[in-house]
């Protein structure tokens, strides 16, 4: 069986580490060689990976890791595979990986050797670049708004200063003579 957890970053140029969790629910040892793929969504580069008494390599995205002995009943290995959360990454990100034994496994259940998980990439700005160019956005239009109403009220008291100067003041009473 594999189980595979994520943790670390969600923004762009943090590390994600991929850990798979390889077990043998027995009755008997899986015999090796036992291999394990990982192929890791192209958003998120492969940086590294390392597992105790496995032989890992990874090209690109490709990761693929060897036990070459038997994984005895009852016993389970890691696999660490890290990324680097890339610029095009963004929402939720799945990735799967599975195991396979090539020698003469007895086992009840092949459905849980393969395992997925899902990661959500944060949606807030990324770096110190964009967090300042939304804070002159913002501050721009700030000061555009204080602008427009400053130039609503002042149009306001000049047209009710201009209305009460041509204001009639009523008929006027009297007469010359």
């Amino acid at each position: 069986w594999i189980t595979k957890t994520v943790s670390g970053g969600d923004q762009i140029g943090e590390h994600l580490d991929y850990v798979l969790t390889i077990g043998n629910d027995g009755p008997g040892a899986a015999l090796g060689p036992i291999s394990v793929t990982d192929v890791v969504p192209a958003a998120l580069p492969v940086v590294g990976v390392a597992g105790s008494s496995w032989d890992c390599t990874y090209l690109h995205q490709t990761v693929q890791c060897w036990l070459t002995g038997d994984l005895e009943a009852g016993a389970s290995a890691t696999i660490v595979v890290t990324t680097e959360i890339g610029p095009s990454a963004s929402g939720n990100i799945v990735n799967r990986a599975n195991v396979d034994s090539d020698g003469p496994v007895v086992e009840a259940d092949l459905t849980d050797n393969t395992d997925t998980v899902a990661v959500s990439i944060g949606e807030l700005p990324r770096t110190g670049a964009d967090l300042l160019r939304f804070a002159v956005v913002g501050l721009l239009l700030l000061l555009a708004g204080a602008g427009l109403v400053t130039l609503t009220v002042r149009r306001e008291r000049s047209y009710a200063f201009i209305s009460s100067r041509h204001r009639s003041h009523g008929p006027t009473t009297g007469s010359r003579s």
